[in-house]
């Protein structure tokens, strides 16, 4: 749509006062999440509403979305344009951009998303955009200083930092495995910018599986697959590949990234893959691709323990500006328990909040926010239930005893475990935790650190918990 058709964002705000202001948003609040969107005209019949970052865009589109396209429509329809379709994307911290224009000829070049300050593969793209010549790029605070190191995912990150250092690690292939939403990117992206910082000259290519899908088709569209091949194969010295789970079922793109890594490889280069699932439990994977990913050295990344925890809520807070008392960050620490994103979204919503509302960053605010995050459910989608069934089954005592008041070493050690696995997999309070193993919540705290303590230290117990949390999270 051109400048000067479509519905004006001033008026679509107005619509959107009267919808929302004094029936669900009180003015304040109203300033505080509304106020900052703005838009962008993408297409003849098309808008994008652009949040300031992501974390305004998953709130916005998880509690607004609906309001905001009826606004739209209703001034797009005052203006004599009956169809509208609204997107919703946000801004990113400036980005390091790793395809220059000029590697590729004109005839195979495929413009990138033309705004170029947003970003948000797969979110909010209108239909028409085409996403596979976005041109894939580095979030500058993606680093190593920025990532909070702790006891689950050390493995990841001394692994990350070797790779980046050039060392021999005995493979070419580091393969990053956790859930969403614990740093898988982070720390791919930061071994990428590590590498770039010691040797600029260094090829750097980072996309998405889906990304690679959607430019190898165009290749063959276009019959340009001799240039898709030199620019991955030849004129590559370190590829990053995201979320290779994408590629489930897909023969004639695996094939494709399987010759590509062989021929890396032989070359002497370095891949780095990431995935929320291991080799083995992809589904519909190349027996010649699963055997390369397997053969790579494998790094999970598993739930924040609570000092790391801590340590994220504590420097997000501190680089929001915003002071957290000690007990503040221990319950949110609490209530949110395994996803990094969410902590770092529980920080932002409460400054949000208390610059709109003026109220104290207390535990009673703290509550709220949490609860009012886009997503606060388990995504182990393993309930409290379920780990105390698995626990009683793999210790050999009935339930029952786990949470009675028997003092015998093996129920007080299914009970020690099933307190432990309900914090990791869960995100309900000690205090629930507690109450459902019948104990107090500083008697569950206890158990929680001892247990993370234990899990730092004793090898034994690190594989037996990891071994859990694998068998309660295995796919089913």
């Amino acid at each position: 749509m051109s400048p000067n058709r479509g519905p004006a964002w001033p008026e679509a705000k107005s619509i959107l006062a009267e919808k929302l202001m004094d029936v669900v948003l009180s003015p304040k609040l109203f300033n505080a999440w509304i106020t900052p969107l703005g838009i962008f005209r993408a297409g003849e019949t098309g808008v994008e509403i652009v949040s300031p970052n992501e974390f305004f865009h998953r709130y916005i589109t998880g509690h607004y979305r609906s309001a905001i396209e009826e606004a739209l429509k209703e001034g797009a329809s005052r203006e004599g344009m009956p169809s509208l379709q609204v997107g919703f994307t946000y801004h990113i911290t400036p980005a390091i951009p790793l395809i220059p224009k000029d590697i590729m000829n004109d005839e195979f070049s495929i413009r990138p998303f033309s705004h170029s300050s947003v970003q948000g593969p797969g979110r909010g793209l209108l239909p028409g955009e085409v996403l596979a010549g976005h041109y894939m790029s580095l979030n500058r605070s993606f680093t190593f200083p920025n990532f909070v190191v702790g006891n689950p995912n050390r493995l990841a990150h001394t692994s990350a930092r070797a790779f980046s250092e050039d060392p021999d690690t005995g493979t070419g292939i580091l393969f990053l495995l956790s859930e969403n939403g614990l740093g898988k990117s982070h720390l791919s992206q930061a071994l990428a910018q590590h590498v770039l910082e010691r040797t600029p000259a260094r090829r750097v290519l980072y996309v998405t599986a889906e990304h690679f899908t959607n430019l190898m088709t165009m290749s063959i569209i276009r019959k340009a697959m001799d240039e898709f091949k030199r620019r991955f194969r030849e004129q590559c010295d370190i590829l990053l590949v995201e979320d290779v789970t994408f590629l489930s079922g897909k023969e004639q793109i695996q094939n494709e990234l399987r010759m590509t890594l062989d021929s890396l490889l032989d070359r002497g280069k370095k891949i780095v893959l990431t995935s929320t699932q291991s080799p083995k439990q992809i589904p519909g994977l190349d027996k010649s691709l699963r055997s390369r990913m397997n053969s790579s050295l494998i790094a999970p990344i598993g739930p924040p323990d609570f000092d790391t925890r801590l340590k994220i809520l504590d420097r997000k807070a501190s680089s929001e500006g915003l002071h957290l008392d000690r007990k503040v960050l221990e319950h949110v620490a609490d209530r949110v328990t395994t996803d990094v994103r969410l902590l770092e979204a529980a920080v932002a919503s409460l400054k949000a909040t208390v610059m709109a509302s003026g109220r104290a960053a207390d535990i009673s605010l703290a509550d709220e926010c949490v609860s009012s995050l886009p997503s606060s459910s388990d995504p182990s989608g393993v309930d409290l239930d379920e780990i105390k069934s698995f626990v009683s089954r793999a210790f050999n005592v009935d339930a029952s005893d786990m949470s009675g008041k028997s003092r015998l070493k093996r129920h007080s050690d299914a009970r020690k475990m099933g307190i432990y696995l309900s914090r990791r997999l869960t995100s309900k309070t000690l205090v629930e935790i507690g109450k459902f193993y019948g104990r107090r919540h500083s008697s569950a705290l206890y158990t929680c650190n001892k247990m993370d303590d234990e899990y730092r230290k004793d090898a034994k117990t690190t594989r037996q918990v990891d071994f859990y949390i694998g068998e309660l999270t295995r796919p089913r």
